[in-house]
């Protein structure tokens, strides 16, 4: 087992897959891999066609074995995100916040999108696990990947309409023999981020060579970081940010600066007015009014104070450097020769994650009346000596840094357990001599419960600030008839508004009454589950001779079914909470495909050609609900020498639209924006 820093631990991380780039790429179409074991045919990622003289035009870049455990890495994701061609997605490495996708491991080349990356384990398609249609490599065990193939280009004539992007196939050991394992234990010199990975595989040969069996099967958690704001780490104490600053700043000053002590100039924990002539008052933890100073640089909604007047009050004050989680995946094969000519092989997979996260809500803004029992003698006398009725409040939502200063409960969390389970089987071999078959079937299910606690109640929370006395001056709810923080919505909101109704003091943060914090407060909710079938029939050979070699011939048939159901809780309704409403909703697509692909030799070592080849692909699509498309590639390779090589290639790719855009409606909620030239708050 090794013990190191984590910030080593990620150094090395980085070096291994520079290394790894700089190696693999110009040679994908080669008989090696990562660790110089030979492969019987071409790389299948780079192309259908299993020609080994043949040279696709498409670049592929291959990541080997001891690569992935020379890492150091805790997830397969952490050794792809280091890898140029893409973007570092949401990672349980580094999930700070979020209800959809916190602790997924989703793959994003070129920054194009999740949902135009196709991912594939050995060469077939996995279960995804959102509506989105986004796959979480966290099911697969570190332990039993041999390589991962990634095709930077246009791959959707070739693999279908979401490989827009490209392609990454995530190869397994098939023929492993024996015990492999990898432990790591990591912690920062903080004495946080403890990281923790357990990963083994076995593999065993049985009748005679026959069969081959191999399961896997790994553990991961990290503890997190926790706040950067509260944290050890002194550069996050000092409140790092971005200050941007209004359109009639003085000449000289940049749109946005870049530093330290960067917190809000319109915004207090315990409260603050944003209108009248008593902008800019602010309530301490007691409830008593102050005049927040402004910084040194003062922007429409932010400021530099290097004397940190207003500390932590800045736009992420949950903000955490890594986030929680705990994961495990399981994964077995077995394969067994029935002939010669033919092959059978079935898998499983079991995977589970949870995650907890937290973040920022922020109170939309609320209107005080003159006659709210809860107010400071020194605000209602600043009122009533300027004649003022009323004035707008709004309340920074903390997030649960106890001894900072504000009101704990501000903060929502969120939890997201999330089950995937799946079995694959097939068949493969030889047909007509020389020809190459294969057919497989995979079918999955993954059960997701998205949870988020502490969201406004938006009904119940105006219900609770609209304080009024009552004949003996004790504070109580007032009437919604009259409530004039529902003016700014839709009638339908105060529909929601429940019994039990306590008054709420927005005075200083750590005054609230418990009880009207759980009548306030709600939680978002949605159970979802997925599930997705598909098939392939692929036929791959060498139909005739040309003088350079021989033409080599792909073709296939796909068939898939996804499905998806979302069931939301009784108070994600639209409208009920400030964020996150979910609805509830259900859909299914089926897709039909069809491809041919070729590769023609066209020339072999004359005069200036050491060889030049050329490649197309066409597929013809039909979706059960965006009806049929086809796409289509168009390339070439000239090797001039044994070291230099052109490559082109034009194709059309194209990516249908996925569940969650053709049957969610979306979720519904309010929320302050703040016009940064002119700095007015309110509600959208």
């Amino acid at each position: 087992m090794r013990v190191q820093n984590t910030s080593r631990l990620w150094l090395s991380a980085s070096a291994s897959a520079l290394a790894m780039t700089l190696a693999s790429g110009a040679h994908a179409q080669t008989a090696a891999t990562a660790q110089g074991a030979a492969v019987e045919a071409v790389v299948v990622t780079g192309s259908r066609l299993a020609t080994a003289g043949f040279q696709a035009p498409t670049p592929v870049t291959i990541v080997g074995a001891q690569q992935i455990a020379q890492s150091g890495a805790s997830t397969i994701i952490d050794v792809v995100n280091e890898m140029p061609a893409f973007r570092n997605t949401t990672s349980p490495s580094n999930t700070t916040f979020g209800l959809r996708t916190a602790g997924q491991a989703n793959v994003d080349l070129r920054g194009l999108g999740v949902a135009r990356t196709l991912v594939l384990i050995n060469g077939l398609r996995h279960v995804p696990v959102t509506a989105a249609g986004a796959v979480d490599t966290n099911h697969i065990p570190s332990s039993l990947v041999d390589r991962i193939e990634v095709v930077t280009g246009g791959a959707s004539a070739a693999y279908g309409s979401d490989a827009v992007a490209g392609v990454v196939n995530f190869v397994l050991k098939n023929r492993m023999e024996g015990f492999t394992s990898n432990a790591m234990y990591g912690v920062s010199r903080y004495g946080d981020n403890i990281d923790k990975q357990l990963s083994v595989g076995y593999g065993k040969s049985f009748a005679g060579d026959k069969g081959h069996f191999i399961i896997g099967g790994e553990y991961a958690s990290n503890g997190g970081t926790g706040y950067l704001f509260k944290g050890p780490r002194a550069w996050g104490n000092k409140e790092p940010g971005i200050l941007t600053l209004a359109a009639t700043r003085a000449a000289g000053l940049p749109s946005q600066v870049v530093s330290n002590y960067v917190e809000s100039s319109a915004q207090c924990f315990g409260g603050y007015i944003t209108n009248t002539v008593l902008k800019g008052t602010c309530f301490n933890d007691g409830g008593q009014p102050f005049i927040l100073p402004q910084g040194e640089l003062v922007g429409p909604s932010l400021m530099i104070s290097t004397k940190q007047v207003n500390r932590n009050a800045n736009i992420y004050p949950t903000q955490v450097i890594r986030g929680a989680f705990e994961r495990t995946a399981s994964m077995s094969r077995v394969e067994y020769e029935v002939t010669p000519d033919t092959t059978i092989f079935a898998g499983a997979t079991y995977a589970t994650l949870t995650d907890n996260t937290g973040g920022t809500v922020t109170s939309p803004t609320i209107v005080i009346l003159r006659n709210n029992p809860f107010l400071p003698a020194a605000t209602l006398n600043a009122m009533v000596a300027n004649n003022i009725q009323s004035f707008s409040l709004n309340i920074l939502g903390g997030g649960g840094l106890d001894g900072l200063g504000y009101n704990p409960i501000h903060a929502s969390e969120a939890h997201n357990p999330v089950k995937a389970i799946e079995a694959q089987v097939g068949a493969k071999g030889k047909i007509f001599g020389d020809w190459d078959w294969d057919v497989g079937f995979v079918s999955g299910k993954v059960q997701a419960t998205r949870t988020a606690d502490y969201y406004w109640n938006q009904a119940n929370w105006y219900a609770s600030l609209y304080a009024v006395p009552d004949a003996n001056g004790t504070a109580i709810c007032g009437p919604t008839a009259t409530n004039p923080n529902f003016a700014q919505f839709d009638a339908i909101v105060k529909t929601y508004v429940q019994a039990g109704c306590l008054p709420w003091n927005p005075f200083g943060g750590k005054k609230v009454d418990p009880a009207a914090v759980r009548y306030a407060f709600g939680k978002s909710y949605s159970n979802e589950q997925q599930t997705q079938s598909s098939a392939a029939i692929n036929l791959t050979g060498e139909p005739f001779m040309l003088p350079a070699g021989a033409v080599s011939l792909a073709t296939g048939v796909e068939w898939r079914k996804t499905s998806f159901n979302a069931e939301a809780g009784y108070e994600s309704k639209p409208f009920y909470l400030v964020n996150e409403n979910n609805i509830s909703y259900e859909g299914a697509v089926d897709v039909k495909e069809a491809f041919v692909e070729v590769g023609a030799p066209l020339l072999r070592d004359v005069t200036l050609f050491k060889s030049l080849d050329l490649n197309g692909a066409a597929r013809r699509t039909d979706y059960s609900t965006s009806g049929s498309v086809t796409t289509w590639k168009i390339g070439g390779t000239w090797d001039l020498n044994d070291w230099m090589r052109f490559r082109t290639t034009k194709s059309r790719d194209i990516r249908a639209p996925n569940i969650a855009e053709l049957f969610n409606k979306g979720s519904q909620g309010r929320s302050n924006l703040t016009n940064k030239v002119t700095g007015v708050t309110a509600i959208a």
